[in-house]
């Protein structure tokens, strides 16, 4: 019998929007083998509303969602800070990914976001007390594994380094995905690697 696994990310997994939404549709050919997956995600409806924050929405999904089904469930993966926070008042044990190095709310799409950064950072420190595990997708942190974004697809041939000529960036322009460092480690290459 397979374990239980409730996954919690506030979009979902075929939405095709940002970082999130990606990392767990490619976490999730790896995962379906091994256990038995419920997500919880908020509809496309509360997405489009500009009214309340979906981080604020998410969280009071997760807390009424965990009232009343944690029993159902033998383990927890969360992708965001205010669902790992939720998770963290129940006694399910769960496991938390960072989604980065930044917390979320210096990115927040509100102007009201920045004055709970604070609140996140709290979040912050419950969450690395309470999780079984953390990883990140960003740098490794003292407490958290780096963990590389799963991709299922195996190409035909992989280019040893010497036949590689491009420099590809995939994500948002915004400082959190440092595309200087990109540019800035061009710089420094020889002039024979620029030319190729």
């Amino acid at each position: 019998m397979k374990l239980k696994v409730l996954i919690l990310n506030d979009r979902d997994k075929d939405s095709g929007f940002g970082g999130q939404a990606s990392f767990i549709k490619n976490l999730h050919p790896f995962l379906e083998k091994e256990y038995d997956l419920t997500y919880l995600t908020l509809s496309a409806v509360y997405h489009q509303q500009k009214i309340i924050p979906i981080r604020l929405l998410y969280l009071f999904r997760v807390i009424c969602f965990m009232i009343r089904k944690r029993e159902n469930f033998d383990l927890i993966i969360s992708h965001t800070p205010e669902a790992s926070f939720a998770a963290s008042l129940f006694t399910v044990p769960f496991v938390h990914i960072f989604h980065g190095n930044a917390n979320p709310l210096s990115m927040s799409k509100f102007r009201i976001g920045k004055y709970f950064r604070g609140v996140f950072d709290r979040f912050e420190t419950r969450i690395k007390r309470k999780a079984g595990l953390l990883y990140t997708v960003g740098e490794p942190g003292k407490n958290a594994i780096k963990i590389y974004n799963p991709i299922a697809y195996i190409p035909e041939r992989i280019l040893p380094y010497g036949e590689r000529r491009d420099f590809i960036f995939s994500g948002r322009l915004e400082n959190v995905k440092n595309v200087d460092m990109i540019i800035k480690r061009y710089d420094t290459l020889p002039d024979q690697i620029k030319q190729n």
